[in-house]
């Protein structure tokens, strides 16, 4: 603590603490109970933290980055010549005390109102209020931190001005619209967007942190592979923290809707994005990836922190629409539209991207040829595996006769023709949803699973982790009652399908063949029952006397655990190719 607190100090200015941190802390408070019964709650709390906006943005823009003598080397860095570690320590001491002035005056301010607000019926108990009061501190933070990267980048002064400007209207425009949501606080549930705006929050505060220390670099020496320690170790953490952590904080705000009984497919289109945050961010603040092809990339992270806030506001405000009879979530048909623009956005920044950057990003497409072999190799076994299911079905019952021409139907009756071209139409839309997967589990972590463990068993832990991931769809999605069954029988299917996907990545080198794959296994259940819409994966039921025979119907893909690429004993030497 001590040594952050110096650092901070070196970090600032005293000027700056003694103003903008000291007196701009109390007369901030005075302002907001003054606010309060003047301007009413709603309007006295914008006031407070319009005012918040404007001095800190104003104070970093104009005291820290040198604005007035036109300099582009932020010119907080000059005072961290001293050391790389008083830089770093310095940037969390500046967001730790964004955060806590904010709370420190919301704080003050919320115990002027609470009184008045539980009163007028706002907000049923002080509780509710406190949680309101949370989610407008996190909301500033994030946007404030958000804004701060934009005005960071300016070339000079009155590009500064304009980028500032543009941010403090972003900004209040944000305010506006946070404050028209929470108008009616005794109907709304603060606790998924607690967990929302402080993902963001935490985000939002990570890419600050890192952006600023490659500005040092590139202003004091020039990165190095080495230089500055490998950075493995911290793409790891952020992969894991991101894949995994976001995944499980929503867990609760999933457990909400799930308790509602609400349609939770929006929770599902924004959990496959969290494997790809995880690798986009990594990659984007490493140390050594080269050029990288950003529009792409951002591309991914705004569709995941749009799909994350609907998610949110799905069981904060459920809102239902009906399409041709069928009554569907108002924010999943939203997603929809944002899938179909963001993946055609995607495709078109990486076919104008440079070569070195796609050969970077691993966007590039090798082994067309192979990969097409395997992806009608996958459909083959995939209904290899649906016949032996069917198999069992009719020796158990004892009734045969309409197992051929259910299979018949499925390949050549007029509905399913239209069910395969409405697949294959769907792939160019919505892929973006299966390479947020795919881009995580085969891009990412298998090869490094398979460097350190080895190619068969590093797929097989991925299979596992793969599969544990799927825990909250598992209970609240895919299955009424019948969680641990479904849990276990996803496990072995994404060690199964993680075989046969882990070795056409090994062989073909190229995402895209395992996205298609994935595509394909998502979309061929819903031609197979006849229903396209998300009641065809939903509210499933799993006896434990059937789970067995779901399990040996995997084997068809076992069966690729014998590929020599498996049963090699070397491991794979390179990470070149992630």
């Amino acid at each position: 603590m001590k040594k952050l607190i110096k650092s901070y100090r070196i970090f600032t200015s005293d000027l700056y603490r003694y103003l903008v941190v000291g007196l701009g802390t109390v007369i901030l408070a005075v302002i907001g109970v003054v606010a309060s019964f003047l301007l009413g709650p709603v309007f006295g709390i914008m006031c407070v933290m319009g005012i918040f906006l404007f001095m800190d943005m104003g104070c970093d823009f104009f005291v820290f980055q040198g604005n007035l003598d036109k300099k582009f080397d932020y010119g907080i860095l000059k005072n961290s010549l001293g050391g790389f570690d008083t830089l770093k320590r310095g940037l969390i001491g500046d967001m730790l005390r964004r955060f806590l002035q904010l709370s420190l005056v919301t704080g003050i301010y919320g115990l002027a109102s609470v009184k008045r607000i539980v009163a007028d019926g706002m907000f049923e108990d002080g509780f509710k209020y406190a949680g309101y009061l949370l989610v407008m501190v996190l909301t500033v933070y994030t946007v404030t931190t958000f804004c701060l990267n934009l005005t960071r980048r300016h070339i000079n002064y009155q590009e500064g001005i304009l980028a500032y400007t543009l941010c403090m209207l972003s900004t209040s425009a944000s305010l506006v619209g946070i404050m028209q949501i929470y108008t009616n606080g005794s109907g709304v549930s603060t606790i998924p967007w607690i967990m929302t705006m402080g993902i963001l929050a935490l985000l939002a505060s990570y890419i600050i942190y890192e952006r600023t220390i490659l500005r040092f670099l590139d202003t004091y020496g020039e990165r190095q592979p080495g230089r500055y320690g490998s950075d493995e170790k911290k793409k790891a953490w952020i992969f894991a923290a991101v894949a995994f952590g976001i995944d499980f904080l929503m867990l609760p705000a999933m457990y909400i809707g799930y308790r509602q009984g609400g349609d939770l497919s929006i929770f599902l289109v924004a959990q496959m994005m969290y494997p790809a945050w995880g690798v986009v961010f990594g990659k984007l603040f490493s140390y050594n990836e080269g050029k990288l092809p950003v529009a792409a990339y951002v591309t991914v992270f705004l569709t995941g922190a749009v799909t994350l806030i609907l998610a949110t506001l799905s069981v904060t405000f459920p809102m239902t629409t009906s399409m041709a009879g069928v009554d569907m979530d108002v924010y999943y048909l939203i997603s929809n539209y944002i899938l179909i623009l963001a993946s055609i956005l995607f495709t078109i920044f990486m076919c104008v991207t440079g070569r070195e950057k796609r050969i970077n990003a691993g966007f590039q497409f090798p082994n067309a040829g192979k990969t097409m072999l395997y992806v009608l190799l996958f459909v083959v076994l995939y209904f290899a595996r649906v016949f032996i299911l069917y198999l069992y079905d009719a020796l158990t019952t004892g009734d045969a006769s309409e197992l051929v021409s259910e299979f018949v139907r499925m390949f050549a009756s007029g509905e399913s023709l239209i069910a395969w071209i409405t697949v294959l139409i769907n792939l160019p839309l919505t892929f973006i949803m299966f390479f947020g997967e795919e881009y995580g589990w085969r891009y990412y972590l298998q090869p490094r699973l398979q460097k350190r463990f080895g190619n068969l068993p590093g797929v097989l832990i991925l299979g596992v982790l793969w599969g544990i991931w799927h825990a909250g769809a598992d209970f609240m999605y895919y299955a009424d009652n019948s969680g641990p069954q479904m849990l276990i029988n996803q496990v072995v299917t994404c060690i199964s399908f993680g075989i046969f996907f882990g070795l056409v990545y090994m062989k073909t080198k190229n995402i895209w063949s395992v996205v298609i794959l994935h595509f394909l296994n998502n979309n061929m259940i819903m031609i197979l029952k006849g229903d396209f819409s998300t009641e065809a994966l939903q509210g499933g039921e799993l006896s434990w006397s059937l789970l067995p025979m779901q399990i040996v119907a995997m084997a068809v893909f076992w069966l690729f655990a014998f590929a020599p690429s498996y049963i090699r004993r070397t491991k794979q030497s390179s990470l070149t190719e992630a």
